[in-house]
């Protein structure tokens, strides 16, 4: 039934009530009998609103004869505290050619999940107010975010089975919030700022940018969906998920001219360099997630996060002066050559290992740059002397484990040595 049908219309017949309404900006030299009566038939249908805390204003469309009446001039508004849900109220007051006010009822709703449940397949929903929340659409229903208004996301929303959001105004994702696409479509011409995440769990539609997203410590994990027209500006150290040369090396190069630390870039699958060079620049973390890429030479002046101890002789070798390599996830690793660590690079551990070799005067680590431990791990070696220079080995609470000798060295940080201990 139309909301119409909630409005009640009164003539304003006392003093006092009419001074809440403002005056016309133009006064009508017609007699007040000759001027024309507002009515309810003249008021278009109020859309709902929905509860955000705020003094809602909906938007009044007024016709007379098929003309549009102009607020100001034809008429003027009020409203009532229209907070909590429920009935919210608007006082519409005539003026220049036009007397009486009616009050006009619409509805609040409690959340716009209840506005979008009560949209059927392929409906479209303009959201023409800020908001706060998480939801889920569905059923190839359309939110657009109107021009002017911000969405801010506090939760986990789900867009799926070809429904779409279209941001024209702003989209806030708050940190631990993440907006979920899956079989959907997303476009973003407005602003998006993302401390939260953003992610594809199907990748059968395209997830557009022709507008702004700020990368405020959020995550972009799109590798498959994602179409970039517009612009990406990172305020904060983020996080972005590729799976082509293209978008790494565009990524790379926002990272490079952002001058932000602590951005990674995280291989979602294995990329071909086309033989060419790429650079890992100081502020990167290139994280292989057990892929690795192929053709090609890499300059890493970053941080590179190995998964997989093949790959850590070739991180090493192409890592410059104050870089970092990073196992991760590695359980042994097995020397069949010489690995070298250059100097002023630091190859850090992140889990305890087993690090052997079958021939330790041919097949050994030379740490000529660091070894840094880290969360109180041990280094088991199955060869006395399988590190070279393990006084450059950094973490007191990082423990080398010698099998051969039944025993453990631990670092004396007052000495700065390696101190041997038997085994009890």
């Amino acid at each position: 039934m139309k909301k119409l049908l909630y409005s009640l219309i009164i003539i304003v017949a006392i003093l006092p009530l009419a001074f809440i309404f403002s005056a016309c900006n133009e006064e009508s030299s017609a007699p007040q009998n000759d001027r024309i009566a507002l009515s309810l038939s003249m008021v278009e249908e109020i859309d709902d609103m929905i509860y955000n805390g705020e003094t809602l204003k909906p938007k009044v469309v007024l016709k007379h004869d098929n003309k549009v009446l102009v607020e100001g001039k034809d008429y003027n508004l009020s409203y009532g505290e229209n907070v909590n849900a429920g009935d919210g109220v608007v006082y519409i007051t005539g003026c220049g050619n036009y007397r009486q006010t009616i009050i006009c009822k619409f509805k609040i709703l409690s959340s716009l999940q209840e506005k979008l449940d009560t949209l059927k397949t392929g409906e479209t929903l303009v959201l023409n107010q800020n908001y706060t929340g998480s939801f889920n659409i569905s059923n190839g229903v359309t939110l657009i975010i109107d021009k002017n208004y911000v969405l801010k996301i506090d939760g986990e929303i789900h867009v799926e089975e070809n429904a779409s959001i279209i941001n024209n105004g702003k989209i806030i994702v708050d940190q631990n919030a993440s907006i979920k696409c899956d079989d959907a479509q997303m476009t973003n011409n407005g602003q998006i700022t993302l401390s939260g995440e953003i992610v594809e769990s199907s990748s059968t539609k395209e997830i557009v940018n022709t507008g702004l997203i700020i990368m405020n410590g959020g995550v972009l994990n799109v590798p498959n969906s994602f179409k970039n027209e517009g612009e990406i500006r990172i305020t904060y150290g983020s996080i972005f998920y590729v799976n082509n040369l293209s978008q790494l090396t565009s990524y790379n190069n926002i990272i490079k001219s952002s001058n932000i630390s602590d951005n990674k870039i995280i291989l979602a699958s294995n990329i071909d360099l086309e033989e060419s060079s790429f650079t890992n620049y100081r502020k990167t973390i290139l994280d292989f997630n057990s892929f690795s890429l192929n053709n090609g030479t890499i300059s890493n002046y970053g941080t590179l996060v190995i998964r997989s101890g093949k790959d850590v002789a070739n991180a090493l070798a192409s890592s410059k002066s104050g870089s970092s390599v990073i196992v991760k996830d590695i359980k042994s690793i097995e020397l069949t050559e010489v690995v070298t660590i250059p100097s002023g690079v630091n190859l850090i551990f992140a889990s305890s290992l087993s690090i052997s070799s079958n021939n330790p005067s041919n097949a050994y680590i030379d740490c000529n740059g660091a070894i840094i431990g880290t969360e109180n791990i041990s280094m088991f070696l199955n060869s006395a002397g399988i590190i070279k220079n393990a006084e450059n080995i950094y973490d007191q609470n990082t423990m080398l484990i010698n099998n051969v000798k039944a025993g453990k060295y631990i670092w004396n940080s007052t000495e700065l040595k390696w101190e041997y201990v038997p085994q009890q």
